[in-house]
């Protein structure tokens, strides 16, 4: 399964109608927006916005490096 990508939470927060009407404003010709595709747009929301990929997020908790000094 691929990596997670962390979306900052100003586009989660869109309702489908806003994300939809904020791809068609660049140009992106999309389908209808579902659970199973909502990520998808919200990502090349992301992209179209800052022109980066978002980083990945990391499956695991962040580890303490001072746990393994004993």
């Amino acid at each position: 399964m691929p990596p997670l990508r962390q979306i900052p939470d100003s586009i989660k927060a869109l309702s489908d109608q806003e994300l939809a009407d904020q791809l068609i404003a660049h140009n992106v010709t999309l389908g209808p927006i579902l659970p199973s595709t909502r990520r998808v747009y919200e990502i090349k929301l992301y992209e179209l916005q800052t022109g980066e990929k978002p980083a990945p997020a990391s499956p695991y908790p962040p580890v303490d490096e001072d746990d393994d000094k004993g």
